[in-house]
Parts: structure tokens; C-alpha cells; sequence
């Protein structure tokens, strides 16, 4: 098996598979780049679950040192230690979160 492989070198790529990667390759520069607008800028903050809220202040009885952690990691936590019912949406527990530390 191994003369196998090293009687077979890999072949050079033909021009045909050059043309495609120099086709798919992007245009332009970084330099041309820019940036994407924040999706937060201009629209309304939404409001804060209140639900969300109860839980977090519950939950940072527990789990006081984990204030800074994730919107993610809130959400699963808050869901599995069964402090809501079902997992909220991270941008939501995001919004409690810094109603939270706000308040704080």
C-alpha cells in the first residue's frame, strides 16, 4: 500500500481546474471592505420578559459569578436548573441580562 501511494505522486492541477479557482476566487480588496451597520442602531430596543428577569434574579442566587457569561449559557441553564419551562431565545435573555446588571 505505501509504494502504492508513493508511486502516484498527485498530478499538478490541469488549466481548466486553475481558470475555476482563479473564478471563484473573491474581487476586490479588504481594504474595500465595509462595515455592516449594527442591526441594534435605529430600531427600538424590545421590551424585557419579565419572566426572563424573575428567573435570572433566582438563578444568580446560585449563580453569582457567572453574571458576565453568555446570553446562550443563561438560556440553557435557566431552562435545565428548571427556572422557566422551556429555553427562552438568547437575544431575549440577552435584554434581561442587561436589565439585570442595570440594575445591579
Amino acid at each position: 500500500m505505501v509504494r502504492e501511494i508513493l508511486k502516484k505522486p498527485d498530478p499538478a492541477p490541469t488549466e481548466a481546474e486553475m481558470d475555476e479557482l482563479r473564478r471563484s476566487r473573491p474581487d476586490g480588496l479588504i481594504s474595500e471592505l465595509e462595515p455592516v451597520p449594527d442591526p441594534d442602531d435605529g430600531e427600538s430596543v424590545g421590551e424585557v420578559d419579565e419572566e426572563i428577569v424573575a428567573a435570572l434574579s433566582k438563578a444568580l442566587v446560585r449563580w453569582h459569578d457567572h453574571l458576565e457569561d453568555y446570553p446562550s449559557w443563561w438560556a440553557s441553564t435557566l431552562y435545565v436548573d428548571g427556572y422557566l419551562s422551556s429555553r427562552p431565545p438568547p437575544d431575549e435573555v440577552a435584554l434581561a441580562l442587561e436589565s439585570v446588571r442595570g440594575a445591579a
